[in-house]
């Protein structure tokens, strides 16, 4: 099971992380630059990895309901992302995050979309993941 996402992070460092990381996964992935261009891509992906700020979710769940987005937040900001994922986020990431824990809820996230078993992504990011024994 391998998807597509789509990275729409206003911070550079972020946003090469995750690129790397969710590439290295096997996942393809796009940037999105700004709100416009997200919105305007939305519907190529599987999964939207969206800075909360750049306030994504309702537009774009509008838009392609079936996308599922993965919003990233800072500690200061959890009750608004609790508040995304009301509105029809499928999951949050507080930074500073660990790789493997976006990987994972982007799997999860990828494999809902495609209504794939959730135990096989689950395996791919532990068979990939330094944590493994």
């Amino acid at each position: 099971m391998v998807g597509s996402v789509l990275v729409a992070d206003r911070e550079s460092a972020s946003r090469e992380l995750l690129c790397q990381a969710l590439a290295q996964d096997g996942f393809r992935v796009e940037v999105a630059l700004d709100r416009d261009a997200a919105l305007a891509y939305a519907n190529d992906f599987d999964v939207v990895i969206a800075d909360l700020r750049l306030d994504l979710v309702r537009p774009m769940k509008r838009r392609r309901p079936t996308t599922e987005i993965v919003v990233v937040t800072d500690a200061t900001s959890l009750d608004e992302a609790i508040a995304a994922v009301r509105q029809g986020a499928f999951d949050f990431v507080v930074r500073p995050f660990f790789v493997e824990d976006i990987s994972l809820t982007v799997a999860c996230a990828a494999a809902r979309r495609q209504r794939v078993d959730l135990t096989i992504p689950i395996r791919h990011i532990r068979k990939n993941s330094a944590l493994e024994p």
